[in-house]
């Protein structure tokens, strides 16, 4: 008899949604036979469906109000499939007789070393008649293994023993469609892309069941164990925690909800009770800025970052609205008296409905210079990905070699948590000091007022007492 290639041993109850009879477990066998893969099911026992661990493939073998009797059955179920698994090894060749009577010794050792004896254990080992098992032959009794006359097609999921996937799927379903539809920015949506796919390589990587049940309270909470053991921040963990909660209640609003999906509350599974790691933005001082103008640049690449910063320091700009400026996409406006250049914002902007957000950016002496200077430069024909990530790489080094080195608000060093964003912070608190109405800077900078006044301003004791004396009409000493 030809050898065939045993590519997988997998264990599967037949009906789990009845979870309190007993119902039967198959033996289902994945080989490689003449160039092709085949499936073979074998009913051997039998369990009661809630003491069935899917996951692992293995009865449970103690529970709350599981009796004495039961807890040997299911460790003499349990002891029946570690030895098949440790007689049949994956990746062997067998001929199907083989195969066949490995598994009925085993069988029948076990049954005959049980202290009940082989009749009494009818209701587990092997009490299969002929109408459960869809005449497929029983084990001790059996003398050929029966080819699976309703077998699926068999792909590399079905080898891996994995269900077709759902969960998963959902997943993707909904992403594709706030692709087309959500008015969220690109960034965003490229930002919940990162995010909803780690998820999913969680689903695939960590042999998670990948049905509707992990859009459940519990499945939930199992993805932020696997993250905090990871050492993910824990306001990391709450924000991917909300987004995934986001789909799933999506999916809950249309008619997956037939399909189990509820909604979930997200406060339910977020984290609580930690310390919050949230650094805080400040003003470069015009020390920094006077100590980082004569830093000294060893590449074209250095000098680039240099000038750039400078630029975000004068106009206040996103490192994606500096990207776009050097790319020459910006419309010059004039009143006569000043000149203004006028950008579309990449945040916020939503082209698919047709609504842009812009800068307004004084084109003065400082400003232009620098957008020439930097639009000579090779660099900026970077991606702006590479640009953006490189950016803050070589700032911190830049800022060493300045020798800024004073700790900044949060207790550190400020060269190494400088970010191309302390430039944008700078600019709203000089413009705030200089008297400029918090409206014209929000339209300067291309975001809200609220924004200036919660995010970027960061005003001293004196900066306020003087803003106060100016109102009363005071002068300044």
């Amino acid at each position: 008899m030809e050898k065939v290639l045993l590519k997988s041993i997998n264990f599967n109850i037949r009906n789990d949604k009845d979870k309190n009879n007993y119902t039967l477990i198959y033996l289902v066998l994945y080989v490689g036979e003449k160039g092709k893969n085949k499936q073979y099911k074998l009913p051997f026992a039998k369990v009661i469906a809630k003491y069935w661990n899917s996951k692992q493939q293995l009865p449970i073998l103690t529970a709350k109000g599981m009796s004495s009797e039961m807890k040997q059955q299911q460790l003499t179920i349990n002891q029946l499939i570690t030895d098949i698994k440790c007689t049949l090894c994956v990746g062997n060749s067998y001929t199907i007789d083989e195969i066949r009577k490995l598994i009925e010794n085993k069988t029948i050792n076990i049954i005959s070393q049980n202290e009940y004896g082989t009749l009494k254990n009818k209701g587990y080992i092997t009490g299969v008649d002929d109408n459960e098992s869809n005449y497929k032959e029983k084990l001790p009794k059996c003398q050929v293994l029966i080819k699976n006359k309703n077998k699926m097609p068999i792909t590399a999921q079905f080898i891996s023993a994995k269900r077709t996937p759902k969960a998963t799927k959902a997943i993707k379903r909904v992403f594709k469609n706030w692709k087309e539809n959500s008015p969220k920015s690109e960034g965003t949506l490229n930002q919940y892309y990162y995010d909803l796919m780690a998820w999913v390589k969680w689903v695939e990587k960590t042999n998670q069941r990948d049905g509707y049940s992990l859009f459940n309270v519990d499945g939930v909470i199992a993805y932020r164990e696997y993250l905090t053991k990871k050492g993910v921040k824990p306001d990391t963990i709450n924000y991917k925690l909300r987004l995934l909660c986001q789909v799933i209640n999506e999916l809950a609003a249309t008619n997956e909800r037939k399909k189990g999906i509820n909604y979930i509350e997200p406060k339910l599974v977020l984290l609580k009770n930690f310390v919050k790691n949230k650094k805080q933005k400040e003003e470069i001082t015009s020390e920094d800025i006077t100590s980082f103008k004569v830093v000294e640049c060893f590449n074209e690449s250095e000098e680039f970052y240099k000038n750039l910063f400078l630029l975000q320091i004068a106009t206040g700009q996103r490192v994606s609205d500096l990207y776009t400026i050097l790319q020459g996409e910006y419309q010059v406006i004039s009143n006569g008296v000043k000149i203004f250049i006028k950008v579309v914002n990449k945040k916020g902007s939503r082209p698919k409905m047709n609504n842009y957000k812009f800068s307004y950016i004084e084109l003065t002496t400082e400003v232009k210079g620098l957008i020439e200077i930097l639009q000579k430069s090779k660099v900026k024909e970077s991606c702006y990905n590479f640009l953006r990530k490189e950016y803050n790489v070589i700032l911190k080094k830049l800022f060493e070699r300045a020798n800024i080195t004073r700790n900044s608000v949060n207790g550190k060093p400020l060269f190494k948590e400088i970010s191309s964003h302390y430039g944008r912070h700078t600019f709203a608190t000089q413009q705030v000091r200089n008297t400029t109405d918090k409206g014209s800077i929000a339209k300067m900078m291309g975001c809200t007022e609220q924004m200036i006044t919660n995010v970027y301003m960061h005003q001293s004791d004196m900066d306020i007492i003087n803003s106060i004396s100016q109102a009363q009409g005071g002068t300044i000493n």
